[in-house]
């Protein structure tokens, strides 16, 4: 059994002297290891600069069928950060599964990635997942799919119970269309009908914004690192 007290130790200057690539690559692979710790592992690898490699990017992808589902939305998230408009078929997939943290996590990953393929999966999802949170990730993500179905779709989610659904919706709508009609679904419908053929001439820019974590003690104890760049709002990969 390992010593608490050096355990407790190595948690403590694991930020300052953290795992090699390998080390992690080797933790992350090996079934033997405790998942917390392959899940540990793969978000450290993603996290990194050069985590969007190929070899790393194969390791997401394999392990996104992993028996633990913490690992595999790990490998979701790791996906949504690295991942190409290839990674959308196997990312959908994931909206049906039991953990809602996990369908969750592809929710969320399919708003980083451009792909029409996902249109159909994310309606589903936006109309009938029984967690809100996840609803919600879909609706954000249609917001950069100006086509038919989408405006429909959002168009009934308006008048949604749920006001976060709703809220978002609308804000879907606006993004699709350049229009601001609120959440008046007959507003939305009847501007419709008199520009079939412009529905979506002024649509606006889609974008999501990436998680800039606040510095920890390590980070500022660390005075000598250059500190990281925030990084602003950002386009789908695949969307031109």
């Amino acid at each position: 059994m390992q010593n608490p007290l050096k355990q407790t130790f190595g948690n403590l200057i694991q930020p300052v002297f953290p795992q090699n690539p390998g080390e992690l690559a080797r933790q992350a692979t090996d079934p033997t290891v405790d998942p917390d710790k392959r899940r540990d592992a793969i978000s450290q690898l993603s996290s990194a600069k050069w985590g969007g490699g190929k070899p790393y990017l194969h390791l997401y992808r394999a392990f996104s069928t992993d028996p633990d589902d913490t690992v595999r939305a790990t490998c979701l998230r790791a996906l949504g950060r690295h991942g190409t408009t290839e990674d959308v078929p196997l990312i959908t997939k994931h909206l049906q599964r039991q953990a809602a943290f996990e369908r969750w996590e592809a929710a969320v990953a399919l708003q980083r990635i451009h792909n029409t393929t996902a249109i159909q999966p994310l309606i589903t999802t936006a109309r009938h997942d029984r967690d809100i949170d996840v609803r919600i990730a879909a609706i954000k993500a249609l917001g950069q799919y100006a086509q038919s179905s989408v405006f429909d779709a959002l168009i009934g989610t308006l008048n949604d119970r749920d006001f976060g659904a709703a809220h978002h919706a609308r804000q879907s709508l606006e993004t699709i269309t350049g229009q601001k009609f609120g959440l008046d679904a007959r507003a939305w419908l009847a501007w419709s009908k008199q520009n079939q053929d412009t529905l979506f001439a002024d649509r606006q820019p889609y974008v999501w914004q990436p998680y800039n974590k606040p510095p920890g003690f390590w980070d500022k104890a660390q005075f000598w690192k250059k500190k990281d760049k925030l990084i602003g709002p950002q386009s789908p990969t695949g969307l031109d």
